[in-house]
Order: C-alpha cells, then structure tokens, then sequence
C-alpha cells in the first residue's frame, strides 16, 4: 500500500550528485567561453590600438573587403606557419 512516503537510494543520490556536476562543468564551460568573446577586441580596437604593427593597420581595409570566413582560414593557417616558423628560429637560437 502506498504511504506517500518515497523510497530514497544511494543510486538516486549518485544520479543527483551526477547531473549537478555536469550542471556545474557546462556552467563553467559556458563562463569560459563567454571570457574568450570578451577577450577578442574588435577590428576598430585592433586598429586604434597603438601596438598594432603598421603593417597590420594597412592591412586590415584590405581583409575587410574579402570574404570573413576566407579571412579567417587564410590567417588562422598563417599563424601555424608562421608560428612553427617562430618556433624553429627560436630553437635554432638556442
């Protein structure tokens, strides 16, 4: 007969403490991620910025005429080549 009582198992505590981890790992997945958009400046950032090389000035009217996602493949491939370039210079220093 059903008393209005529940019955409470150490399963049903490991689930809770489970789904509130997870809770917690996606709350700060999102937290993390919301930091990093915060932390990419803007085109007119980057260009107002005194520490922005000339030559990254002169060329950013340029990339903004070309297509964004095309921009972003080019210069995210770039910045592996010339960050492993980097890299092996500084090596060969060493």
């Amino acid at each position: 007969m059903f008393d209005g009582t529940t019955n409470h198992s150490e399963g049903d505590d490991m689930n809770t403490e489970r789904h509130a981890t997870q809770k917690e790992e996606r709350e700060v997945l999102e937290s993390i991620h919301e930091l990093r958009a915060e932390a990419i400046p803007t085109v007119s950032e980057v260009m107002a910025d005194p520490c922005t090389p000339f030559w990254v000035s002169e060329l950013i009217p340029v990339l903004l005429r070309k297509d964004a996602c095309d921009v972003a493949g080019a210069l995210e491939l770039l910045a592996k080549v010339f960050g492993k370039r980097a890299n092996d210079l500084l090596k060969v220093g060493q």
